[in-house]
Order: C-alpha cells, then sequence, then structure tokens
C-alpha cells in the first residue's frame, strides 16, 4: 500500500499524508486536489529517510498531514517534512478529523489565509488520533456480500474517540473539549457533500472506497446510525446544494436523511448504494460521470482489498470498480463498462491475478478506431530559422507518454508523433490510436514493438528499431530511417528544420545491459533505453533542444536544452535515429 500511493502522484501541487493504518482519512482526501502518501511511525522498513525519500521523488510544494500524534508525532513530521510548507490537520477522532479537513479545504471568508493552522496548533498536542489502531486484514468480508457488513457493531452517533483501537493502546491524553468552530460561510460553497460509513477500527467501509475518486466537495464521515452534532453543524455551514449518502442503509441509516431534512436549509439527499459492494461502486461511477467526471480509465480493485480501491483516488480522470477475489480478469467482464463510460483505459490495481501494478492492459478494451492516414500528400510545415548554421528551433506539439496515457515504454512512438504533428502531419491522431496501429513483433524490435508499450518488462525487450519505425512513420509523412547517421548529420538535418528522434538512456544514465530472447537467440542488448526527440540547435552552446516525452515529474512540457557533451556519447552507443522531414 504504501509503495502504491507513492508510485501514483508525481508532480503533484500538495501532498497528503495519513496513516497507513487508518484508510478511512485516505478517503477523506479523495476529494483534495493531490495525491496521498500514506505514513506510518517509524520502526523495521520504515524510516524518516524512507517516507522522505517518497516525498521527495513525488516534490510536492507542499505536505498536509491529517491526523493526530498517533500517525507521526511532531517530532516524526518535523523530520520528514523538512525544508517543505507543512501542516497537520487534526480532530480528536475520524469524524471531527474530516470536519477540519473540510475546514481546510473550505475555509470561511472572516478565517485565517491560512486554514490548517487553527487544527495544526492545538489538535497535534490531543488525544492520539486513535483510528490507526488495526490492520485491513481483520475484515474478513468480501465479493459479493450484502452492504449490511460493512456497519456492523458500530454504535456511535457522536465525536468521541474511536472504541474501536486495538486492544492495549493507551491514551496519552483525555479527549479534548472540542474547540468553537467559525460558522463563516465558504468564499465558494462546494456544490455536493459526500457522506460515507468511518468503517470498523482501521479498516475502511467496502461501500466507502469508492468515494475517494469523487470530486466538488468535501468527504465527511460518520457512524450509521446518525450524524454527530458537529458534522450537521459543518453541513449547516457549507450549505451544499446536494448531499450524497455513499451505501446502502446498514452504512448510513435512514436516520440521517430524516437529519439532513431537519437543517434550517435542507440540501437535496440522495444515495448511491447497492446491494454489494460490487454494485454500489458502478453507482458511484455512474454519478460521478453525472456530475461532469472524466472518466478516462476504469481503475480495477479487489473486493476484499479495498485498501487498493482507496489508493486509486490518486489518479486521474477515472472511477474504479471491484473484481471479486475468484472472478477471472478478462475483456468480457471490462470491454462492456469501457463501452457504458466511454472509458479507453482499463488499470489493474494493487496486482490482481498477476496482471500489472498500474499499467493498462490492452487485452482488457475495445481496440481504438485506427489512426486516419491524410488522403492526399501534406505539405509539411517548414519553419524558416533566423541563423540555421548558429541557432535553430523546431516548434513541437508536445505529447507525454505518461499522461493520460500510462504509456511507460512507448517513448520511441510517442517521441515520432510529436515530430510528425511539427510538420503538420498526423492531425488530429491521439497518442493511444497511435500506439495501437504500430507494428508488433512476439521479440525482436526490428521487426515491430516488442511487448505493450504501456507494460515494462524484465523479459522482453520492449522497444522498436528504426526501420520499423520509420515505416510505420511513413503512413503519415516524410520519414526516414536514419540509423548509423552521425551526430553531425544529426545536426545538420535539424538546421533544415526537421526534428529527429535519437535513442539515448533514461535520465542520460549510464548505459546498461541484459540478456534478451530475440528470434530464440540470446542477445546482450540495452536496458535503459529511452527516445526523445532533438527539435534544436545552438551552435554557440552546443546544446540541443530536447522533447522529452517522459514527464514522470509532473504533468507540463517536458522541453529542455541539453549539452550536446552528454547526448553525442549516448546517441553513439547504437546511432538509431529517425527523421522526420
Amino acid at each position: 500500500m504504501f509503495k502504491t500511493s507513492s508510485r501514483l502522484g508525481k508532480g503533484a501541487a500538495e501532498l497528503f499524508l495519513v496513516s497507513g493504518k487508518s484508510q478511512v482519512d485516505g478517503i477523506t482526501c479523495g476529494t483534495a486536489p493531490g495525491p496521498v502518501l500514506y505514513v506510518d511511525h517509524f520502526g523495521g522498513k520504515i524510516t524518516a529517510a524512507s517516507i522522505r525519500s517518497q516525498i521527495d521523488t513525488l516534490a510536492p510544494k507542499k505536505l498536509t498531514l491529517l491526523g493526530g500524534q498517533s500517525v507521526l508525532t511532531d517530532a516524526e513530521f518535523a523530520q520528514i517534512s523538512a525544508g517543505y510548507e507543512a501542516k497537520r490537520v487534526a480532530g480528536a477522532n475520524r469524524i471531527e478529523t474530516a470536519i477540519e479537513f473540510s475546514h481546510y479545504q473550505y475555509p470561511g471568508l472572516e478565517d485565517s489565509a491560512q486554514p490548517g493552522d487553527k487544527a495544526s496548533a492545538d489538535d497535534k498536542a490531543a488525544a492520539p488520533d486513535t483510528t490507526n489502531a488495526t490492520d485491513a486484514s481483520e475484515q474478513k468480508e468480501a465479493g459479493t456480500k450484502p452492504d449490511d457488513d460493512t456497519a456492523a457493531g458500530q454504535k456511535e452517533t457522536g465525536t468521541k474517540p474511536d472504541d474501536n483501537t486495538a486492544a492495549g493502546q493507551k491514551e496519552i491524553n483525555q479527549t479534548p473539549t472540542p474547540k468553537a468552530r467559525s460558522t463563516a460561510k465558504p468564499a465558494t460553497p462546494p456544490q455536493s457533500v459526500y457522506l460515507v460509513n468511518q468503517g470498523t477500527g482501521a479498516g475502511v467501509s467496502p461501500d466507502a472506497a469508492p468515494a475517494s475518486t469523487l470530486f466538488g466537495g468535501p468527504i465527511l464521515v460518520s457512524a450509521s446510525e446518525g450524524l454527530s452534532e458537529a458534522t450537521l453543524a459543518e453541513i449547516n455551514r457549507l450549505s451544499p446544494k446536494e448531499v450524497v449518502l455513499i451505501g446502502g442503509t446498514a452504512a448510513l441509516s435512514t436516520n440521517i436523511e430524516t437529519q439532513l431534512k431537519s437543517l434550517q436549509t435542507p440540501p437535496q439527499v440522495s444515495r448511491w448504494g447497492g446491494k454489494n459492494r460490487q454494485e454500489t461502486a458502478m453507482i458511484v461511477a455512474s454519478g460521478r460521470a453525472y456530475h461532469g467526471g472524466q472518466n478516462s480509465h476504469i481503475y480495477l480493485a479487489r473486493a476484499d482489498r479495498p485498501v487498493d480501491a482507496v489508493t486509486a483516488g490518486v489518479l486521474p480522470d477515472g472511477f474504479f470498480l471491484y473484481l471479486s477475489p475468484n472472478m477471472p480478469l478478462t475483456g468480457g467482464f471490462t470491454m462492456p463498462m469501457a463501452k457504458q463510460f466511454n472509458v479507453w483505459s482499463v488499470i489493474p490495481i494493487g496486482g490482481i491475478e498477476g496482471k500489472g501494478f498500474v499499467f493498462l492492459d490492452e487485452s482488457l478494451l475495445p481496440p481504438p478506431p485506427p489512426p486516419t492516414p491524410p488522403k492526399q500528400p501534406v505539405q509539411p510545415n517548414r519553419p524558416v530559422p533566423s541563423d540555421p548554421s548558429r541557432h535553430v528551433e523546431i516548434p513541437v506539439p508536445y505529447i507525454s507518454q505518461i499522461w493520460p496515457y500510462h504509456a511507460y515504454v512507448g517513448c520511441e512512438p510517442t517521441a515520432l508523433l510529436m515530430g510528425l504533428q511539427s510538420k503538420g502531419y498526423a492531425r488530429g491522431v491521439n497518442l493511444r490510436s497511435f500506439l495501437a496501429a504500430m507494428p508488433r513483433a512476439a521479440t525482436n524490435p526490428a521487426r515491430g514493438f516488442v511487448g505493450s508499450p504501456y507494460q515494462p518488462s524484465e523479459t522482453l525487450r520492449t522497444t522498436i528499431y528504426p526501420a520499423p519505425l520509420a515505416a510505420y512513420g511513413r503512413r503519415f509523412g516524410d520519414v526516414r530511417n536514419m540509423a548509423g547517421a552521425s551526430m553531425d548529420q544529426v545536426i545538420d538535418t535539424i538546421r533544415h528544420g526537421n526534428p529527429v528522434v535519437v535513442y539515448l538512456t533514461l535520465y542520460y544514465r549510464p548505459a546498461y545491459y541484459r540478456w534478451f530472447n530475440i528470434d530464440g537467440r540470446r542477445q546482450r542488448l540495452l536496458r535503459n533505453n529511452h527516445a526523445v526527440l532533438l527539435t534544436g540547435y545552438d551552435a554557440n552552446t552546443q546544446q540541443f533542444l530536447v522533447a522529452d516525452p517522459w514527464n514522470q515529474g509532473g504533468q507540463n512540457p517536458f522541453i529542455y536544452w541539453k549539452r550536446r557533451a552528454v547526448i553525442e556519447p549516448l546517441y553513439n552507443l547504437r546511432r538509431h535515429a529517425v527523421g522526420v522531414f
């Protein structure tokens, strides 16, 4: 779970830290504009260095921690957040923490410009947030069992600390007297408020997990039998047009509907719940689409592992569905849903039947419409540089291999599509259609792309060599195989206004090699391959302008200048190049 959450959210402005043992806080963060990283007290493999390494990899501008001292102590939080803008948002229990986070997301007009301060100053010294108590493995139910198991035994309707804590856990302080919260209306009221069941122990209610992919308003937490006075007060302050109850009446009782209707300005009350967790997830997906959500992806999680579904909430433009543990993962299950929700990506989360971790599986989807080559010859755009002998820049429409297509090993065709479109070819062709139509090969990249451009492989050399790539590109425009060209020839091509795809190494690191089976024969090939588009050159500084499709660090165009002294030695390892003329 820790690894999954850290892998899915690079480049966000704000990173939300929640307890790895209290999954409901991850749901509370579901509508926040940033990824979730699960953390826990230091010990064993969990160290300040390991958590800080993940934070630095994600490179956020700001850190926000949900929960009290039982998630991370002040000293631990200070260690991992040094150098970052950081805040703690905490309440006495999971219900109160959700309310505090709602205030953080939707501060009142008269509140501080930094809404997290009031929670971080006082609440962090309060009683530990006892929601991080037990492991999710204590939730035995899975599959299609009716959802009334998700709320069994939940008696609390107030805001006292959870009494589902692990046996023997001691509270350091008494529960503090709740502070008077501001009743100021938010500057921009949310359209919706979502209510989810608080779960049992540290576990998350399976009905609640789909809420992690919602948007447009805060997620508040409730006991099954009724809303606390503090939660009712927060809903009254927010004045949403709609309150959505996630789950059936066993998860959130009809008494809650009655409470909401008794508010001074009653909101519209909706319930998104089915007879089991799979149906509830489908209903939430439909509701998400109705609210204007971009459903580009379906993320699949096992029904007996709702924590993986919570993790899916950090992923962009999609929703998740539950898959029963014994149900085979096939296109027969996913293709009807892909058509219903008009999505082009099905991605298993957390490993289902050995399928990819967060990689798109092409076998689970209907094929995209093929790209249409031009019926008439296209006159390419030919930029006229002011001084091509000294400096040239070719305008390029940037295309990422990562966002939104997750084509982690599709750098060569992505770079080529950028080059084609920079010359006026392949107008209107999207990357997924372009990838689906390129030639494929079982093991030999000299014949076509090996494997899937969406899934890295330790056994297949996932790449396509210049000859078949150039042949494919000629369906759209004047594309030439430049394998074997010298660096000076590449520069001369660029000076004439023609971008060049070159094969280098990822992050410009030293090459390393592995043995691969190529048409039944073992070959030692470069393992850390990466292709970029060279789209400019400056003779004065001896630098190339690089359009790099690997923008893993963020969703902005990744175009930069790089010294010839760095690029040329890596290029000369193979001299693989494709030019667009």
